[in-house]
């Protein structure tokens, strides 16, 4: 007599399915580190939402946001050269390279982020003696330059790259710039290792960014009480906010400017470089907090109103990309800032 094989119900999409459409999935993305301890969902999220969180969500912050970037100091290297939409830097000091346009090198050995320049171009502005940078893909037509106040007879090409340079002439041509090239700039050593130049970054997080990092928590949430707590009801708006896109982010997503770790805002510096998840009680609202590699505090609200009988639970871990393991924090009390 054939064995009927056990079905599951995914925690996202809600469907049935057999055993065999479950991956494990990671908690915090393998993407952000390897530990050896890592905490893992078995038997939780199917295949089809593992795949879907990988494509549209992970993806991105993993590669387009300012923690994607700061992996590279840990040596952790993606699989494939980011292209970066929602995040660029600029070197911050003054001097002749002050605006040029620079993006992060992911380096295996960790350590200090490397930069290389992108391909650009460097107008004069009359009024202020100093050059504005345009990468390739923003260069403004002719006349609008001339309208800015752009000194078109004074201009710098920038590229990493010789084979870049032909691209670039022609984006120039087709704006209708015609430029020559006047000598080769010595890119500085000092800009390639980042350690003695400041670099400026602008940061954009959207929507697809909001959901990576609610997943994120409410991943956190099924290992801390299990999947058949995360399946009830009061969960329905997260699990459709993040599997399907649909709901208000502000009822699932918000930032708090405070650390999460009790001793970082007594002592006023960071005492760890690593991720900090917590899940834990505000009255009825079941919230979680987390920090990518210490740096930001996204707050997670998986309910509203809880309708089942409350009971005591805090939650806390700590991932440090260092030792490569995973620690506990308790009860979670005493090392926290309340919310």
């Amino acid at each position: 007599m054939a064995r009927t094989q056990r079905r599951i119900k995914c925690i996202y999409c809600l469907k049935v399915k057999p055993k065999h459409d479950f991956n494990r999935e990671h908690v915090i993305p393998e993407a952000l580190g390897k530990f050896q301890n890592n905490l893992l969902l078995h038997e939780t999220v199917c295949s089809d939402c593992n795949k879907y969180f990988g494509n549209n969500l992970e993806i991105i912050l993993n590669r387009d946001t300012a923690e994607g970037v700061y992996r590279y100091k840990f040596g952790i290297k993606p699989k494939e050269e980011p292209a970066h939409r929602r995040i660029s830097f600029r070197i911050a000091e003054g001097g002749e390279l002050e605006g040029v346009h620079v993006r992060p090198i992911p380096e295996t050995r960790g350590g200090d982020i490397s930069h290389e320049p992108l391909p650009q171009v460097g107008f004069l502005k009359k009024e202020t003696g100093k050059y504005v940078y345009f990468k390739s893909d923003e260069i403004p037509e002719k006349k609008t330059l001339i309208d800015m106040g752009f000194d078109l007879k004074e201009t710098q090409m920038i590229v990493p790259h010789d084979r870049q340079l032909p691209a670039l002439l022609k984006r120039l041509e087709e704006k209708g710039l015609k430029m020559e090239l006047k000598g080769e700039l010595e890119w500085p050593e000092s800009v390639k290792t980042g350690s003695k130049v400041a670099i400026l970054g602008d940061l954009r997080i959207d929507r697809p960014i909001f959901r990576a990092i609610c997943k994120i928590g409410f991943n956190y949430l099924a290992l801390a009480l299990g999947r058949e707590f995360v399946l009830r009801d009061d969960f329905d708006g997260i699990r459709n906010y993040v599997r399907y896109n649909n709901g208000d982010t502000k009822r699932f997503f918000s930032t708090d400017p405070r650390p999460i770790l009790y001793e970082e805002a007594r002592l006023g510096v960071s005492v760890t470089q690593g991720h900090i998840i917590v899940a834990e009680w505000q009255g009825i609202r079941l919230v979680g907090r987390l920090r990518l590699f210490n740096m930001f505090t996204y707050v997670v609200t998986y309910c509203r109103y809880y309708s089942g009988i409350w009971f005591p639970f805090a939650s806390g871990h700590h991932f440090d990309p260092e030792t490569r393991m995973v620690t506990e924090l308790g009860k979670a009390s005493r090392r926290l800032i309340p919310i």
